[in-house]
Order: C-alpha cells, then structure tokens, then sequence
C-alpha cells in the first residue's frame, strides 16, 4: 500500500485576483441609481412679466406710441395716496397692453428660432425705469436643457463628482469640480430643471458654485424706438443676436468646496481685530 499524502494548497494566481476584485467592484456600485427623464423634448415656457407701470403727466395732444403703456396723469398728484389711487385705477389696462407687446415679441422671436438653437426666452418683463416715466423692457435667455423643467430626477447613493457630471451632461454644458471629497447623493424630485437639481444638491453638500455662459440679457428703452413696429424688429433682433452667442459658448458650471473660517481667526469671520 502505498500512503498519498495532501497537496498542499495552491495559491489563487494574481491573474484570478485581479478578475475577482474587478467584479467586485462592478457589483458594489450596483445600489448606486441616478435618473433623469429625458423621455419629453426639453422646453421652457417664458414668463411675461408686467413691472412697475410708468407714469407720465400728459397732455392732450400726446402722440407717443407707447402711451398706452404709461400711466397718464392730467395734472400732478397732491400726494402720495393720491398718485397711487390713479396707477391703480389705470393698471388693469396698462398691464393688458403691456402683456399684449410681450407676446408679440415673443411670438417674432419663436419665427426666428432654429430646431438647433440651445436657447430658449426664460422671461420677458416691460415696467418703469430709472425714471419715472420711462418704460424698459427686459428679456432673459438660458440654454433650454439647463432650465427646462423634467418629469422626474432621482438619485440614490450617488456620489456627488458623478451626479454633478451627469447632471451637466444632461444640461449640454461642461463642469469643473475638485476630485477626492465625494460624499454620496440621494436626493430625488418630481417637476424639477437640471439648474434647480444643482443648486439644491451642491448647497445642501457645503458646496459653492458657479454658471458661466448658461444665461444672456437684453435691456432696450421703449422711448428709443420710433414705432411700436420698430421696437418689435429691434428687441427681436437683439434677443436672436444674444441666442447666436449663447449656440456657440463654452457653457460650464464650476464647483468648489465651500471655504470655512477657522474658529480662531477673527478675522475670516468678520470680527475686526482689537486694537
């Protein structure tokens, strides 16, 4: 008879370790969920806005063609109460005309928009300016996947680098954040834009942020254009102009850890110094 002692036991191959911790760590992240509906075409719709009325002494032979859109007084207000009694009296009908020039414009700007453009109007606003009896008007753009509003988001124990890179990637704009800190993200919402998921996700982690590029501005007075049918072509031209820059910039967010004054340090707190 012959005795068959054990073999002794073979070490697993670096090879067979490599493969083995590699699946691990597909698995792990398993529980890791992010989701963005995307199922309906991004869209924003504008708000028109009717500011503070302008308001202006008139006379009777007044012929602007924006009166319509002031408050005209016959002769100056005794007082405060009074002169606020007639904006009232007149506001309904001011903010009508007022509203009906918005969408006129907004309705020249969507004939002008191209199915490629990266922008759409987020407000449009006509009110009192600096003076009393001027009247500006204000548009904002914002690139539309940013700011459109989605069915749904939701994440579940995401790290945050990766929900901020998603989240930008959804939005068509580039991001810039510090690596290493990556606390996990779960954070879900229902009617919500990409802009408000990143304010909300950032600022509730203890970071700091930064939109470049993602909004333009057009302020046009109302007294500069000749006809109502001149500031219409003007403020729209202007509004497509801004929308050719806002198609071909380098629209980014930049993230940052949010600085923290040491508890020693008066004067990062604000404290001044003792003299």
């Amino acid at each position: 008879m012959f005795a068959v002692s054990p073999r002794p036991p073979v070490p697993p191959s670096p090879r067979l370790l490599l493969l083995f911790m590699t699946a691990t760590v597909l698995l792990l992240p398993a529980c890791r969920k992010a989701a963005v509906d995307t199922t309906l075409t991004p869209s924003v719709q504008p708000s028109i806005l009717m500011g503070e009325p302008a308001v202006v002494l008139r006379s009777g032979d007044d012929q602007a063609w924006y009166k319509d859109l002031q408050v005209g007084l016959a002769e100056k207000a005794k007082d405060e109460k009074e002169k606020n009694a007639k904006i009232d009296e007149q506001r309904p009908a001011v903010d009508q005309a007022v509203k009906a020039l918005l969408e006129e414009i907004d309705e020249a700007v969507r004939a002008r928009r191209s199915a490629t453009d990266k922008w759409s109007i987020m407000s449009l606003t006509c009110g009192r300016g600096r003076k009393l009896a001027d009247l500006t008007f204000t548009a904002e753009l914002g690139l539309t996947k940013l700011y459109a509003r989605r069915p749904a988001m939701s994440f579940s124990a995401m790290p945050l680098e990766l929900c901020v890179a998603k989240l930008a990637r959804e939005s068509g704009i580039q991001e810039s954040q510090p690596r290493g800190y990556n606390p996990l993200v779960t954070w879900n919402r229902t009617e919500v834009s990409a802009y408000e998921a990143l304010q909300a996700i950032l600022t509730a982690h203890g970071f700091s942020y930064k939109f470049v590029e993602t909004t333009q501005k057009v302020t046009l007075l109302l007294q500069d254009s000749p006809t109502r049918r001149d500031f219409i072509e003007t403020a729209t031209s202007a509004i497509v102009a801004k929308g050719k820059i806002m198609n071909t910039a380098r629209a980014c967010i930049t993230v940052a850890p949010r600085e923290k004054a040491p508890p020693d340090d008066p004067e990062k707190k604000g404290i001044p110094p003792p003299r």
